[in-house]
């Protein structure tokens, strides 16, 4: 929120990005000013990801580099602004690969599981759900084929997003659409591939925008139920 306009009964228990505990934690390794917020920003309080150049963004391939914690690095500049967790461009990040943090849960979880529930991140915009260790949570079903570098999609369960990681038999790894070239947006029609695993007949593929994570989902607030939206805390001490 911006300016206060309400009293609370209880506190808050944080803010997302915060940290959870006084445990340990540790920062990835980078020089000073080596990591630089991207074109579009950081979003504080989400995985980010860093390119061989220091730039950050909220949305990668593969793994995310590490979460984004608040130290009250946000800078509003929305005329009249009250509140931002957007980190501008050009400006510092600092990213953790380990320790305790409070995080917005985006899919319902009923209960903390053991073996403890992974934190998977959208390689779309930094946010997180909880799954199995191993799954592919919220994962599209695709019949589809592929020429060269271009697939071919004549059924899907869902929205197809640029940034989606394809699998399926003959597909090579770490292949992800970079590109819609024809047909009905996020659905049937031609997309094309970051890599090339040349001819495959049509099949059955999936398609999923999350990637599991070195954290897990460690609890709730007082109170809390795991709810979409509600803060849990996540960590990496944990499995």
């Amino acid at each position: 929120m911006g300016f206060q306009k309400s009293v609370n009964q209880y506190l808050p228990p944080a803010v997302e990005g915060d940290f959870a505990s006084s445990n340990p934690r540790h920062a990835v390794l980078a020089s000073e000013g080596q990591l630089v917020a991207g074109s579009a920003g950081v979003i504080v309080g989400r995985f980010a990801w860093a390119n061989s150049s220091g730039v950050v963004l909220n949305s990668g391939q593969g793994a995310p580099t590490g979460f984004v914690h608040r130290e009250q690095q946000g800078l509003i500049t929305a005329w009249l602004g009250e509140q931002t967790m957007l980190v501008p461009s050009g400006m510092a990040i600092t990213l953790h690969n380990g320790g305790d943090f409070w995080a917005k849960n985006t899919v319902s979880v009923a209960t903390i599981s053991n073996p403890r529930l992974k934190a998977f991140a959208s390689m779309l915009d930094g946010t997180m759900q909880f799954a199995a260790s191993g799954s592919s949570p919220s994962a599209l079903t695709l019949t589809a084929s592929t020429a060269t570098n271009v697939l071919t999609v004549t059924a899907t369960s869902g929205v197809i997003q640029t940034g989606m990681l394809v699998t399926g038999a003959g597909v090579l790894a770490n292949t992800y659409i970079t590109g819609q070239l024809t047909g009905t947006a996020g659905s049937t029609g031609t997309y094309s591939l970051s890599t090339t695993p040349g001819t495959i007949a049509s099949e059955s593929m999936a398609a999923t925008a999350y990637v599991e994570t070195n954290y897990v989902l460690a609890g709730f607030s007082n109170g809390g139920t795991g709810a979409v939206g509600e803060l849990v805390k996540i960590t990496t001490g944990g499995k």
